[in-house]
This record gives structure tokens, sequence and C-alpha cells, in this order.
């Protein structure tokens, strides 16, 4: 934690449910007894006084929807400060939980589920239908905290698998680096594997399964339509990478070629020369006969992390293929969706296309591939 002169007091260590090392022991006791009250969600200190007497704390989980509470340590009190939701109450939140399964070569890949209100979490059931949302980054993570896009389709009857993939960060440099030069290879296998594991284990039905994610995660959903076309009902990409290639020259282009963006991205996807076969191998805009689900793209026109470019050339590879697409461009907006009406927006057409390609009811999924 930070207070205003910038001394650091400990380190926080990440995974589902980040813990934290204080130097001092009274802080450390303190802490751990903040995170006892609010066992299943991620409590952070955002803020504090120089003596640290009294600590803001934000509070994303099963408890709370992003409640930011005011710790008086000399009272041993815990006053409400704000709220990003305030309309959202603690029993609205869908339940949120970490798992670990096993992917092909056995390695143990850490992911988060949120489930629909109102479902046994301990039951295995066979009816649930299944969206899978791979973050963005690549080299981010997810762990037990409120996710709005989560919350938004569990609540409407969803299991939502958020799985760490090799590539993420805060499961260990090993985890993170074994993602380098792995898009639409291992990474997108422990996607895959996910799904086997969640519908064999009997929460999930394995026929209605879509994948939905934003920038890396679009990249994702777009490399399982194109890599694993039977697994998935459709297709839901946000801001996503279609084309290696034409990311990494751009990119080139943009920042100039020794720029250490480029480096950096070169370093996790690989050389646009050297690995020019193995990139465009892995482009989904290079397979788009290989799609069998219905395709949704959605794209911000000022957007300057991903260019619309990347969308609009998957979309007309589709149509070229005679493949299902729709192609939303979401007017003046940016990589972040910065503008709640967008996001709004977004998830009106994400509702809209899985009411038409994978409904919650299973007896009204007529429409299956």
């Amino acid at each position: 934690t930070f207070p205003p002169e910038r001394f650091a007091h400990g380190i926080r260590v990440s995974g589902p449910l980040p813990s934290y090392l204080l130097f001092d022991e009274a802080d450390n006791r303190i802490m751990a007894g903040l995170q006892q009250t609010f066992p299943t969600s991620t409590v952070t200190p955002v803020s504090s006084t120089p003596d640290m007497t009294q600590i803001v704390l934000l509070v994303s989980g099963n408890e709370g929807a992003q409640r930011y509470l005011l710790y008086d340590r000399t009272a041993h009190r815990l006053d409400a400060v704000a709220e990003s939701y305030p309309e959202i109450e603690e029993g609205q939140i869908a339940p949120i939980s970490a798992i670990n399964y096993a992917s092909r070569d056995g390695t143990k890949i850490p992911a988060i589920l949120t489930w629909p209100l109102g479902v046994d979490t301990t039951e295995a059931r066979r009816d649930l239908p299944l969206l899978v949302l791979p973050h963005g980054g690549p080299e981010s993570y997810d762990s037990i905290r409120f996710d709005w896009w989560a919350q938004y389709f569990a609540r409407k009857g969803y299991l939502i698998l958020q799985p760490n993939f090799r590539g993420s960060t805060g499961f260990g440099s090993a985890h993170r680096q074994a993602g380098r030069g792995q898009w639409g290879k291992l990474m997108q296998d422990d996607l895959a594997d996910g799904v086997q594991a969640l519908t064999a284990a009997g929460y999930a039905d394995p026929d209605r399964v879509c994948i939905m994610g934003a920038s890396y995660g679009g990249y994702a959903a777009l490399a399982g339509g194109a890599f694993d076309a039977e697994l998935y009902r459709c297709i839901i990409a946000v801001a996503g990478v279609s084309d290696l290639p034409r990311m990494l020259s751009d990119e080139r282009r943009y920042s100039g070629s020794d720029h250490w963006v480029v480096a950096y991205w070169e370093k996790l996807v690989g050389d646009s020369k050297e690995d020019k076969a193995r990139l465009l191998e892995v482009s989904p805009v290079e397979h788009a006969e290989a799609y069998r689900a219905p395709v949704l793209l959605l794209h911000g026109d000022q957007d300057t992390v991903v260019p619309i470019v990347q969308s609009s050339r998957m979309a007309r590879a589709l149509r070229r293929a005679n493949r299902r697409v729709e192609f939303v461009e979401l007017d003046g907006e940016d990589h972040w969706l910065s503008q709640s009406e967008t996001r709004i927006a977004m998830l009106r057409e994400i509702s809209a296309f899985l009411a038409r390609n994978n409904p919650v009811r299973a007896e009204a999924s007529g429409s299956a591939r």
C-alpha cells in the first residue's frame, strides 16, 4: 500500500483472492482481519492517512459490487464511503468462485466461475448454458471480483468461465511465459480444456457453449471459431484481433520499428518476418471457411489500440466464405468502451445475439449449429 508519502508498507500477492504481506506486524494482523470480514471478495487498500490510522478499502466480489469502505483502526470501525454500483445489493450478486482444471498436458489452469443466481454451486447439473469469457491483455488475469460483464450474463442464466490460460499474469512467471508465441495454440487449448472440464463434470451443457471476449479475448473468441469450430455454438468478439501480421505491421508503422511496444508484441506473438507463416496460421481472418457458428463482431471506430480494420476485414472474410456474421460499429467509441451508453448498447447487442443463437432455455434452442 502507498499512502501520500509514497512509502512502501508491504507487498501484494496475486491469485484468485489477493493477499498481503505487510512489513509491520500490526498492519499485517489488521489486513488479515479485514480479509476475514470479506472472505470471498478481493479487498484492496486504495488510500490511507500518513499514519495509517484510517484506510480506504475497495471490496469487490461476493460481498460487494465495488464498495468503498473507510476503516478506522483506532475505533475498530468500518464505514461505507461510496459504491460503484449502488443499485446492486449483496444478495443480487451472482456467486463467484475459483477453480482449477487440468489441461490436456496436465498443467493446472486456474479459473473463475460466475454462477447464475439461485443455482446450487455444489450440485452438478447438465442444463446450464456456458459462456467462455477469456480476458484481454493477454498478460493480465481474472480473480474473484465483481466483473460487470460476467455478472450481467450470469444474471441472465449463463454459467461464465474465465480461464487464466497460460500467458496470464498473477500465477507466476512460468505460467505467464508459457504463453509466449502460443496465440492460437497452447493458450487456445487451455480454453477448450476448460469447456471439457465443465461439461465432463456435468456443470454445463456441451451443446450450449459460446465464447466471447474483448481485445485479446476477442482474438481468442475468433480463434475458437476457427480452430475449435465443433466446440462453440456462437462467437462474440469485441475489438478483437483477427490478423496478427497486420497487427504487428500497424504497430511498427504507428510506433516505429525500434519502439519498445513493437519489441513487446513480437516477444508475445512472434516476429512479423521470421514467423510470418506461423502468424498467418493462427490468424482467424485466414480461416473463415472453417467457421460453423454465427459470429458477432463489435468494434469502436475510434479504437487506437486495435484498429477497427481488424473487425472489418474479419467480417468481409466471413461473408466471402458465406458464413453467418453480424458487424456492429460503435460510433465514437474507443478500445475500452469508455462511454457507459456504449457498454449498455454492447450488452443489448450481445443479449439479442445470444437469444437467437444460444438461449438460456434448452427447449428454445432450435437454432443449433
